[in-house]
């Protein structure tokens, strides 16, 4: 019994790129991990008096994960000849190369593309084998999303823009200010006027 198909499982322990459309699969038994998947974020808005706070949701960031080769046979010495060299670096300035990318885990979680941030160092594990460990993040394309409104005049002065709902809550504020300022002056109002109203006469 597992968790993956048979054909998922002949391929748990590799990852096959592909470079100039050319497929190339690692060498030895490469594992995934650690990693904390794709992460989810949220904007967290302060509320007004005793309200509390409450979050909304900013869209999917992307998953960093890390591909650990461990290679101990005569021939992985040129598989990761191929593999390795493969990953070239960008030219300065320019977008980070994105590599197609393929394994059952992966694509679990619909991650098929990647970049590779470094270019590892192999390590001696003191039985004859060596490790390398790449550090990838997953590439795509921008998904479509909602997106903080920009309210018409309602930039703080740091020059961010405020978002629909601090907007409108300034609004009210604001007109509940009016308001009270409105009623202060008719009291006023009131007041002087009565100075000059008659008093009830005595004696007619």
């Amino acid at each position: 019994m597992s968790f993956w198909t048979e054909a998922e499982q002949a391929l748990l322990n590799t990852v096959t790129i592909t470079a100039a459309g050319v497929p190339i699969t690692s060498p030895g038994v490469c594992t995934i991990g650690p990693g904390k998947g794709i992460p989810r974020n949220w904007q967290v808005r302060e509320g007004f008096g005793l309200s509390g706070a409450t979050q909304a949701f900013r869209g999917l960031g992307l998953a960093e994960f890390t591909l650990t080769i461990r290679m101990w046979r005569t021939e992985d010495r040129s598989a990761f000849a191929a593999f390795d060299g493969a990953i070239e670096p960008s030219p300065l300035g320019a977008p980070e190369k994105v590599y197609l990318i393929s394994n059952p885990r992966l694509a679990l979680r619909g991650i098929t593309q990647c970049v590779f941030l470094n270019a590892p160092i192999p390590t001696d594990n003191g039985d004859g084998s060596e490790t390398v460990a790449y550090d990838c993040r997953q590439a795509r394309k921008p998904l479509p999303q909602l997106t903080a409104p920009t309210a018409a005049g309602a930039a703080t002065p740091e020059g961010a823009a405020k978002d629909a709902y601090q907007a409108r809550i300034e609004q009210h504020l604001t007109t509940i200010d009016n308001l009270l300022g409105a009623n202060q002056a008719n009291t006023g109002v009131a007041a002087h006027a009565n100075q000059f109203l008659p008093g009830p006469r005595v004696g007619l």
